[in-house]
This record gives C-alpha cells, sequence and structure tokens, in this order.
C-alpha cells in the first residue's frame, strides 16, 4: 500500500505485513453487501481498537475502508450514505506463536457459532448473541469481524459496573447462547470440548503462577487491615487447595446441565446498543477465546462476580441468579431441549459446589479487571522482579478494590467458602 493510501497514527511495526491494499480489497469482496459491486480501495485508516490495558489477549484493529465504486458511476452520488466507508475489525494474536485459545476462538467462529445461530428461530430471536464474521485467516492467523460501532454498539465502562438493565440483557443473551448449545450437543454428541485452556485446564498449567501470585499478594494486603483479622487465617488455608478446587470447577458434571461456556463472560467483552432514551435494547457477545463444555453457573459467577455494580453484586446476587436460571429455562422450552432444566433448588447446589470460582474471580481477578493503571500485562502478574512485586501490591490497594472486598469477604464467609470441611 503506497503512503498515499494509507493512513494510521501507528507505527509501520504495529501493522501486521500482510495487513495491506490487496488483502483488504479481498475482505471487501467477502462481505454480502459490498461483493456485489465493483469496488476498488482508494484509502485505508487504521486504529487500535480500546485504550491501554483494554485487551488482554489480542491485538484489535478498526479498519475503516474508503473506495471508488466502479459498479455504475453514472448513477453515483454524494450522499453522506455513499460517502460512508466500509469498517471492519481484524483480531490477532500478541505473538508470533499464536496460542491455543486464539486458535480455538477461530474455530468457534468457524464450526460452532454457526450452528448455534439456526437455532435461534426456533427461540423467536431477531438479533443473536455474536458479531458476522466475514472472513477466518488461517494462514495470518486473524478474524476479520463486523464492526459492531457502525451499528451504534458500545462498550460499558469496566470500572462502573452494569446496572440492573445492562445485567438483564447481558444474561438473556448468555442464556440463549447456553441453551442454543444444549440443542446442538442433544442434535451432535460431542461438538463441544472440555476446557484446555484457561487458568484451570488441567491441560496445562501456565495460569498455575499468576493465580498464587495474585493469593499471595491479596493476603498479605489482608495482613495489615485489621478489618480483615477475623477472616485472614481461614483464607490463607485456602491456598492449600486453590488450584484443584478451580479445576474440580471445571469439571464436567455429566448428571448437571451443561453448555458450551463462554468462559470470560465480563464487561470488555460485551457491546450494547441503546434507545434514544438511553436504555439498552440489545447486547452482542465478543471474544470466544476461552470456549469450553461445562456448567453454566461458571458464566454466570464470573459476569456477577467481575462486571455488575457494587449495589447488585452485594445485595442482589440471588436476584440475578434466578432471572438468569429463569431466563435459561424459559429459552430452553422455547428450543424444545430434551434434557430438563432442573429445579431452582438443584441449581443453587450447582451454584455452591462452584462457589470457589467466585471467590477467585472476585478477589483475585477482579482486581486486575478495574486496575486504573490500564497496565494490562500478564508478566508483572507472575514476574518475580521488584516491578511486578509492586504492581501486584497496587492491585489490591486500589481504593474501589478494597471497597468491593470489605463488602464481599463476610458475604463468602456467610455462605460457608471459608470453613475447613467446605470443598467445591
Amino acid at each position: 500500500m503506497s503512503d498515499g493510501d494509507f493512513k494510521s497514527d501507528l507505527a509501520i511495526n504495529e501493522i501486521p505485513l500482510w495487513l495491506n491494499k490487496d488483502y483488504i480489497q479481498s475482505i471487501i469482496g467477502m462481505h454480502s453487501y459490498y461483493n456485489k459491486m465493483n469496488l476498488e480501495v482508494e484509502n485505508v485508516d487504521i486504529t487500535k481498537c480500546g485504550g491501554k490495558g483494554e485487551n488482554f489477549m489480542s491485538h484489535l484493529y478498526r479498519v475503516a475502508v474508503f473506495y471508488k465504486n466502479h459498479f455504475d458511476e453514472s448513477n453515483s452520488d454524494d450522499t453522506d450514505e455513499s460517502k460512508k466507508p466500509f469498517s471492519c475489525i481484524i483480531k490477532t494474536s500478541h505473538d508470533d506463536k499464536v496460542p491455543n485459545f486464539h486458535l480455538s476462538e477461530m474455530e468457534t467462529y468457524r464450526n460452532i457459532l454457526p450452528k448455534l445461530r439456526m437455532v435461534h428461530p426456533l427461540a423467536k430471536v431477531n438479533n443473536g448473541f455474536f458479531p458476522e464474521v466475514f472472513k477466518i485467516d488461517r494462514e495470518n492467523n486473524a478474524l476479520i469481524l463486523e464492526d459492531l460501532s457502525e451499528k451504534g454498539y458500545v462498550m460499558a465502562d469496566r470500572f462502573k459496573g452494569l446496572d440492573f438493565n445492562h445485567v438483564k440483557l447481558s444474561l438473556e443473551k448468555l442464556a440463549l447462547m447456553h441453551a442454543s448449545s444444549m440443542i446442538i450437543q442433544e442434535r451432535e454428541p460431542n461438538t463441544f470440548v472440555r476446557s484446555t485452556t484457561g487458568f484451570f485446564s488441567r491441560e496445562n498449567n501456565d495460569g498455575v503462577p499468576i493465580i498464587y501470585s495474585l493469593f499471595d499478594a491479596f493476603c498479605e494486603e489482608m495482613s495489615k487491615c485489621e478489618v480483615y483479622a477475623y477472616y485472614f487465617e481461614k483464607i490463607r488455608k485456602m491456598r492449600t487447595n486453590l488450584i484443584e478446587n478451580g479445576r474440580k470447577a471445571f469439571d464436567v458434571d455429566n448428571n448437571d446441565i451443561n453448555v458450551m461456556m463462554h468462559g470470560d463472560f465480563w464487561t470488555n467483552n460485551i457491546m450494547f446498543r441503546y434507545d434514544k432514551n438511553g436504555l439498552p435494547i440489545d447486547a452482542k457477545i465478543l471474544d470466544y477465546q476461552f470456549t469450553a463444555y461445562g456448567s453454566p453457573v461458571l458464566d454466570l459467577l464470573y459476569f456477577i462476580m467481575s462486571s455488575t455494580t457494587e449495589e447488585l453484586r452485594e445485595h442482589k446476587m440471588e436476584t440475578m441468579m434466578q432471572f438468569y436460571y429463569h431466563q435459561l429455562r424459559k429459552t430452553a422450552e422455547k428450543l424444545n431441549c430434551k434434557k430438563p432444566i432442573p429445579s431452582l433448588h438443584s441449581f443453587y447446589c450447582t451454584v455452591s459446589k462452584r462457589l470457589n470460582y467466585a471467590f477467585i474471580t472476585c478477589f483475585l481477578l477482579l482486581p486486575v479487571m478495574i486496575d486504573p493503571s490500564r497496565k494490562g500485562d500478564f508478566n508483572l502478574l507472575k514476574g518475580t522482579d521488584e516491578e511486578s512485586k509492586a504492581y501486584r501490591k497496587s492491585l489490591f490497594q486500589n481504593y474501589k478494590y478494597q471497597s468491593i472486598a470489605k463488602a464481599m469477604i463476610p458475604k463468602f464467609d456467610h455462605l460457608g467458602l471459608f470453613n475447613d470441611n467446605w470443598h467445591c
């Protein structure tokens, strides 16, 4: 691409070499609307999506394409719509060595999500839960996705937390995804696999040092606060079984309902569209790097602990769980799922068995998610140097996080999680 064709605030070495004019021309040719025209790419504007610390696992580029239409130049007009550039999102991995979770997401977009979309008419769903994919590029290990911002979708503020209107819409979409996957599993057994990526995979220990480092930093800060004195020893003893309890939470129980879990369902992976009054009316779920087969409760607990307001997290946890449960049950019935949804009591028993994962999310992962420094550097989470230790210390000194911890530690103790005889 010549200098005249290219516009970007990024350094040349920040843009993949293959992301050039010819590549972008091929993307336009795959779009259901633009492929009917004889378009020529004239100019391209490439920017990074999200601020510092927003994209923990991938590079996201927003590509705006300005083009010339050769299809019928005699009827060309100068309307705003005709001048509107084609825009898409290009997602690549951080490293040249492509991690398993990035390959897993590409496979999910290729083989799983299209099957889930096929059952949506049974649920009388007009809008699906995921963005359209234009191209799955194995050669360059990239996903080319629709730019949802072009349709008015925006990401909520991860620091504020989602209010109940946003929570309900998010859980409706989550229930749709989960129930749809139940139908696919009934039709095609073994479509989904248990988790082989993420912090608690039994096949992968890469996340273990991070969890232990965060837990130790958490306990160190707790030991300095008199308000935690009653809980400190009980929590410190959890270290012994911390990883194994996390792994047990992800083990598949064939006596319970199992779904395609999202695996990373939180504020940064949801985009919302609003009406003229500012109320959310639709949502799309992003980022399918950690999808796996397992209990729907894991997505639910992760979302509640990571993404809701302090008020909802502390006082409305049961309300949110019940809302999701009834939404899942209603959607599964519309889809004519053969496997019955268990009673609400049984559902709560499943929640109780996996409560350790809620603890890990709330007290170890949430501090990273709401880190005001927005560093988003995983090397700092497991490093043994002084910079890494100082960074982890700062996570647990965050005023917002301390407010959450002071409210939620007594709640988890009341639920019995810190008892010596508790186990997942």
